[in-house]
């Protein structure tokens, strides 16, 4: 609607300016035939015809005149207008086509945003993991130490080389 009333604002605009540059442009021409005209034609017509056909063919060219001069000053004024619908057509189309790309982008991001949440559970449960083996680990490691330290005590003791073969 908001294009509407640019073209409606732009084809007033363009009016107003045409219809002063016609003013004067008309203005001259009209002057310069008129003159021309009335010398050849006194001359040649009575008084009484000299009425009533000056004001048919004077009616008629000016008509002629202001219609030939209205329609090429607003040739280009009509090209101009075609063209800018043509674009706001094609702004139009590239709006929608923009609107839609924009909403297949919000739907990614929301698919993306919930994979980023899958993913950061599913860190957090390999953190946890983790954690749990580091701490297994260590249990294991000083399982391990206490039996060697074992081993070595009983060695000793025993006098039997238990630490030799797994060395």
């Amino acid at each position: 609607m908001d294009e509407m009333r640019l073209l409606e604002a732009i084809g007033k605009m363009m009016d107003e300016k045409l219809e002063q540059t016609l003013e004067e442009k008309i203005g001259k021409v009209l002057d310069e035939k008129l003159e021309q005209t009335l010398e050849e034609k006194l001359g040649k017509v009575l008084d009484e015809k000299l009425d009533q056909k000056f004001d048919e063919k004077l009616g008629k060219v000016l008509d002629e005149k202001l219609d030939q001069k209205f329609d090429e000053k607003l040739a280009p004024v009509h090209e101009r207008l075609g063209r800018l619908e043509n674009d706001v057509s094609g702004l139009k189309r590239d709006m929608a086509e923009v609107k839609a790309d924009i909403k297949d982008l919000k739907y990614r991001v929301i698919v993306l945003e919930d994979k980023v949440d899958v993913m950061r559970k599913d860190i957090d449960g390999m953190k946890a993991d983790i954690d749990e083996m580091k701490y297994q680990g260590e249990v294991t490691r000083s399982g391990v130490n206490t039996l060697l330290s074992w081993a070595e005590n009983v060695e000793s003791v025993v006098k039997v080389p238990l630490m030799g073969a797994a060395r």
